[in-house]
């Protein structure tokens, strides 16, 4: 779900996620094979399809849409376990992240929504992360800003807690 939200589209009859990293493909191959669903991988073009009605109709509704810009993450994602967030985001981040200067994860996506919806995740885990827009071309990005389990502890505490402080009294 996660590498479908960062490098996915739905096509017609298909699933669809462009990535040229082995590793990513060779999950999402073994997704389709653990669950019968079949699939094409077509290297030339860095694209795998997976042919599931079914599963192409659940992406869909719970990701609420079909393309960069109306993606989002799906709701239950906020309300599970700390186990399954990490996965999730660990599958948006090998789908389109890579790691900074810092040894953190970034990511950059189209949507504002799910980089916003990331730095909430990021958050449920007692990690921060901040945001911001590219200037050169339309694209959002948002990156960890600490890898400490004790991230929350109050002398611990970036400046951009306000930016949450603020975002939560909004909502």
């Amino acid at each position: 779900l996660g590498i479908y939200l960062a490098e996915g589209w739905l096509g017609k009859y298909s699933v669809n996620v462009a990535n040229e990293e082995d590793y990513v493909i060779e999950r999402i191959a073994h997704f389709a094979e653990k669950y019968g669903i079949g699939y094409h991988h077509n290297s030339r073009k860095g694209e795998i399809a997976l042919f599931s009605i079914v599963l192409l109709k659940i992406i869909k509704n719970l990701t609420k849409g079909n393309n960069a810009y109306n993606k989002e993450v799906p709701e239950f994602i906020f309300s599970t376990n700390k186990n399954m967030i990490n996965s999730f985001l660990e599958g948006l981040y090998y789908g389109d992240g890579y790691k900074n200067n810092s040894d953190l994860w970034e990511i950059e996506l189209r949507s504002k929504r799910i980089v916003d919806q990331i730095q909430w995740l990021n958050l449920l885990l007692g990690e921060f992360s901040s945001n911001r827009e590219r200037k050169d071309k339309p694209g959002h990005i948002t990156n960890r800003i600490s890898k400490n389990p004790n991230s929350l502890c109050p002398y611990n505490l970036p400046a951009v807690v306000g930016v949450y402080t603020k975002k939560m009294r909004e909502a």
